[in-house]
Order: structure tokens, then sequence, then C-alpha cells
């Protein structure tokens, strides 16, 4: 897959394509079927497939200051669209100029680049102050000579698969929920950093990861996880919270795993999410704390043998 980065209105020059535009924050169940079905279109009729995405997400454009949103960052985006193979992926550099560009000059100097047809999700809108729509589409797609191709929205329990309702999902702990509805397990990628040694004093060591401030964060709690360390996998548990036992103030990522190894020397890990088991509490002391431990690695054991999975890999 290729990439690039652009400026607008500068798209790359390029022969007729298959275009499919969106922000694809999470690349979801439905973006995931919207992509598939360009996928089918452009093996017909022979055309490159390209997605077209936008970074910053414009809602993060609008709102700098705000943390705690993407499903996906960027490198993570590109990674899930990388995989499902796709020709070409544009990323628009967006900014103050394409906020302020109508919707019809907007799509005025898209036209500009042979597209024979450009395929959409029903409730997409663009341009300033989010006034293009689909109308706006057929509209000048008409006067173009491209076929605008509506997807169907995707729904799951009768409700529409979008971002924002996975990251109630994620927000709320609702973990299975929103996996089924991402179609992946929800993940998190880290770096691993120096922690308080608590975890091995009371004999259950912990890795400490540093994430994203613009990622989601999930409920407070202890959650039952695979991790991926280089070309190694472990299962175990992660905790996500300020440590109220030790009166601390600061959130952290802490892993547990089952079959805990400290001589590796890599820093980057991708943590999948498999199950939410209980919420984040003040314990009376450490021994309090231990207890529950205990009993939350039991769970995890017992959840992966359920699955017909070895809890120690």
């Amino acid at each position: 897959m290729k990439i690039y980065r652009i400026n607008f209105p500068d798209f790359p020059k390029t022969e007729d394509i298959i275009l499919i535009v969106g922000n694809f924050d999470g690349v979801h169940l439905g973006h995931k079927l919207l992509i598939e079905e360009g996928k089918k279109i452009s093996k017909i009729f022979k055309k490159k497939l390209v997605i077209l995405t936008f970074e910053p997400h414009p809602y993060l454009f609008f709102h700098k200051n705000k943390k705690n949103f993407l499903l996906t960052t960027l490198e993570e985006k590109i990674e899930i669209i990388k995989s499902l193979k796709v020709d070409e992926l544009w990323i628009l550099n967006f900014n103050e100029k394409i906020a302020e560009t109508s919707p019809e000059d907007f799509l005025k100097q898209l036209f500009r680049i042979q597209i024979s047809r450009l395929i959409i999700g029903p409730d997409h809108t663009f341009g300033k102050d989010k006034k293009g729509n689909i109308f706006t589409l057929y509209e000048i797609a008409r006067e173009k000579d491209v076929i605008l191709t509506l997807f169907p929205l995707v729904k799951y329990k009768n409700r529409k698969i979008s971002s924002t309702r996975i990251r109630e999902l994620i927000e709320k702990g609702e973990i299975e929920e929103a996996n089924k509805l991402l179609g992946y397990k929800f993940f998190i990628n880290g770096e691993k950093i120096k922690g308080s040694g608590r975890g091995k004093k009371i004999g259950f060591p912990t890795i400490n990861l540093k994430i994203s401030d613009l990622k989601v964060k999930p409920k407070e709690g202890v959650y039952i996880v695979e991790v991926f360390i280089g070309n190694k996998n472990f299962r175990g548990l992660l905790y996500y919270g300020n440590r109220p036992t030790f009166n601390e103030e600061e959130k952290i990522f802490e892993v547990h795993l089952f079959d805990f190894k400290e001589e590796f020397k890599i820093k980057k890990l991708k943590v999948d999410f498999y199950k939410f088991i209980r919420s984040d509490k003040k314990f009376e002391n450490e021994m309090e704390l231990k207890k529950q431990i205990e009993k939350d690695v039991n769970i995890g054991y017992t959840f992966f043998l359920n699955m017909g999975s070895t809890p120690i890999k």
C-alpha cells in the first residue's frame, strides 16, 4: 500500500480511481465492510482503490485541548488499513484552509483528479460548518461525471455502528460489546516505563505503560488482556487507575503477565483487551489488595481455560 501525505488542494496526480473518503477512526466493522465493497468494485472495473482520510481528526482540529478521544492513532489506523490490502492511502492535512473551504469548492478541487466512482456512507458531512452532505455530493458528482455510491449504514442491535458508539462503550468498560463493533479487540500501544515496584513487592510484578494522550481511555479498573512484546505474546491482566489504596493521583496503565519475563529489552508493547472484570477501588492495606489480585488472576486464568486456550503461553 502506498501512502501519501498531502496538503489541500494538491491531490496526487493519478489514473482513474475508486475513492472512499472518511475519518475511519477505529477502522471498525462498518468501515471494513465499506472498504470491502470498494475492493469488490475496484476489482470488477479494474481500477485502483484509494482511501482518503484526515490528520488530525477534524474534531481534534476544532477541539485542540481534547484528550482521550481517538480509537486509533494515525499510526494504528495506517496499520489496520494496510492489513485490508487497499492500493493507496491519502492522508490529507486538516488545517484552517480546509476548515474554511465550502463543500462545493472542496469537491471541485477533489474532482480535478480522475475519479470514476466515489463511495461514502449516507451520513457523510464535509466542508465549512459541515454543510456538505449527500445532496451536495450528488449534484456536483453528476456535473463532473463521477458515479456516487452510497454504502448503507451498518447496524448492530438496530443501532448504527459508529466510532462515537464504540468510544462510549470503551469508556463504560463494555469491552466485549465494543470488540464486536470494532471487528477486532480494542487495543492500546504503549511504551514501557519505570514503575514504583509495588507489584513486585507483593508478588505480582507489573509493566507500566505510557500511551498517547489522544487515545481513548477505558473505564478505570481491571481487564483480562493479551500482551504482544516483539514476536511473543503473553496472557495477563491490565489495571488502569490512580491506585487509590496508595493515595496516588496520576492514572496509570500497568500489566501483570501470567508468564512474566523481566529480561526483555523491547520498549514497545501492544495490549489487546478481552474483558472488564472489576472496577477500581481502595483497599484497607496491601494485604487486602494482594488477596483481590489473587482473585483477579484466578478469573483471568479461568477465562482463557474456558476459551480452550492456555493461560500461559
